[in-house]
């Protein structure tokens, strides 16, 4: 390992070029770089293994949960340098790196907070926050909102939400009412199909009766999940416990609409999928363009304006989990809005006219975007967008001059 001066030269040195996260916390002198016997390549498995980080800014924490996260952090990143008030982006937050904090985080042996708020964590939660102070101190309010009575509040955008009251069912129960509920849909089916069957079957329609059962089948299906979600499966707008009513409600509403919208999606019918989507009360506007493969959660909180374009592998989340509860928000989409492949869109969020969600962007909070807004990176941060730029684009797709 180089001395402390000259590292510290090197690194001022590399910070100058690069961003902080690419600057290494250590430095090793080798007379060549270890190479595999057979094919000469770089070996990374006989690379010096690097010393564990020494933390050097624990007098920057004000609590034992900064502490812990400051840490867990250095561990991860193998860096003793990190503070507190550093950006996780520019500390080496990753795609890679990220799940692997949330994991320590989780997994840690020695913790100022319990396992319940540690559980609870998730990657919106990590991507969210800012610094490693900020992920503390979300860290602590979880752990002194959790036990979860009526009125704990959550920070949702500008705005806070209490937890609802109601009938809430231990997870034994709660899996046995799922189960009960699977086994009674799927009696219902089963009974439903054999006596279509049977009947083609009278009728003597031999070489069509498969054909002539699906055919039948898919229509009862789509009528079944409207009557079923429209009468006894709504759920409106709040923050719900997990394992209530509410959450038994969506998790069936989500079983029995996603067969049918992945059918619908297969036929590539769009008039067929408005209509499904409006019968379960969502609102789609004309001349929407759904590209690929799109998820939906809490179908009928969610409204979708004209001209619009859906990209392949977009997330539109009208019901979340967020810190120990459910959170149902509605989500509105102006009119020629366009969501890139592979972009999040959170529960509560509003988007004006004209905006775009650019692909792998994340709006992890609600959010209220006036028009002509684009967003781009995770979380995703808001920039001014001509609206001129998208009209053009779309009338490139309508030519069918860009995919």
């Amino acid at each position: 390992t180089l001395p402390a001066e000259r590292t510290t030269a090197l690194q001022a040195a590399l910070a100058l070029v690069l961003p902080k996260y690419a600057v290494p916390s250590r430095l090793f002198v080798m007379a060549e770089m270890p190479r595999t016997a057979v094919s000469r390549k770089l070996s990374r498995k006989m690379l010096p293994e690097p010393m564990n980080a020494e933390v050097k800014c624990l007098s920057d924490a004000n609590n034992e949960v900064e502490s812990w996260v400051l840490r867990i952090a250095c561990e991860v990143w193998q860096d003793g340098t990190l503070r507190l008030d550093d950006e996780l982006t520019t500390c080496g937050g990753s795609s890679i790196t990220m799940p692997r904090f949330a994991r320590a985080l989780r997994c840690s042996e020695i913790a100022p907070i319990g396992a319940q708020a540690r559980e609870a964590l998730t990657m919106r939660q990590l991507l969210s926050a800012a610094t490693l102070r900020q992920l503390a101190k979300e860290l602590q309010d979880d752990q002194e909102g959790h036990g979860l009575g009526t009125g704990t509040q959550i920070g949702r955008g500008n705005s806070k939400v209490h937890l609802r009251q109601e009938q809430v069912f231990s997870r034994a129960a709660f899996t046995a009412l799922q189960l009960s509920w699977l086994l009674f849909n799927t009696t219902i089916l089963s009974y439903a199909v054999a006596s279509i069957f049977l009947s083609i079957l009278r009728a003597r329609i031999v070489p069509l009766h498969i054909t002539l059962t699906i055919v039948c089948i898919i229509p009862l299906m789509f009528v079944w999940t409207i009557v079923q979600v429209r009468l006894y499966l709504t759920i409106t707008e709040g923050f719900y416990p997990i394992f209530g009513k509410t959450h038994l409600k969506y998790w069936c509403a989500e079983k029995m609409t996603k067969p049918v919208l992945r059918a619908l999606r297969y036929v590539k019918v769009d008039c067929l999928l408005r209509l499904f989507l409006h019968a379960l009360g969502a609102h789609v506007g004309e001349r929407v363009t759904w590209s690929g493969k799109v998820k939906l959660t809490g179908v009928g909180l969610i409204e979708i304006g004209d001209d619009c374009i859906i990209e392949s592998q977009a997330v539109l989340e009208a019901v979340a989990f967020v810190r120990g509860g459910l959170l149902v928000r509605r989500v509105k989409i102006g009119d020629r809005v366009k969501l890139g492949a592979c972009s999040y869109v959170a529960p509560g969020t509003v988007l004006g006219d004209d905006c775009e969600v650019a692909p792998m962007a994340a709006i992890v909070q609600a959010v209220a975007s006036p028009a002509g807004t684009k967003w781009e990176g995770v979380p995703a941060t808001a920039h001014a967008r001509a609206p001129e730029e998208f009209r053009r684009r779309l009338l490139m797709v309508a030519a069918g001059s860009e995919s």
